[in-house]
């Protein structure tokens, strides 16, 4: 998967021409946020939740993960601690297989198969095993990692808004 920090994507992009980057990037994104480590509890699964209310990332640039099956044919891509997982992600928290992410004709949705310490889309908790559909700008929280889904479109606008707070 091919994946960029949000700050060494911006000299290289031509904010002038949103077309050539939807033809160069016609997936959507995986924005993973820098958020602050919370101490958790194993008895109290609200203890990892942050409130969806944070308007902001922290500093820190956000690592941009292009949401493209590993296989030509595949239509989902899995998240996790696992080797095995297509995104791995190593923080304690993430479990070993954590999200699973799949492409339908209409868009993508994710599921959380049984994670050990829960995943949130939009500060509502997933239920195991049921897939929701994921909407530009939607919020993910994986135990204590914090992502932003964004379509190509999505991407090119945030990185439009950083290039002009910098």
């Amino acid at each position: 998967m091919k994946s960029f920090l949000l700050s060494t994507l911006l000299p290289e992009l031509d904010l002038r021409d949103e077309a050539a980057f939807a033809r160069a990037n016609p997936h959507p994104w995986l924005l993973r946020e820098p958020t602050a480590w919370h101490p958790t509890n194993p008895d109290s699964p609200q203890t990892l939740h942050m409130p969806a209310t944070v308007a902001a990332p922290l500093e820190g640039s956000a690592l941009a993960i292009g949401l493209e099956p590993v296989l030509r044919d595949a239509t989902q891509i899995t998240l996790g601690r696992s080797p095995s997982c297509d995104l791995v992600i190593e923080e304690g928290t993430v479990s070993q297989l954590h999200l699973v992410f799949r492409q339908a004709g209409d868009g993508w949705t994710v599921e959380d198969p049984g994670s050990t310490n829960g995943s949130w889309l939009d500060g509502v908790r997933l239920e195991k095993a049921v897939q929701r559909k994921l909407a530009e700008g939607a919020r993910l929280q994986t135990a204590q990692v914090l992502f932003t889904f964004a379509s190509s479109t999505g991407l090119w606008r945030r990185l439009e808004a950083e290039a002009l707070r910098h």
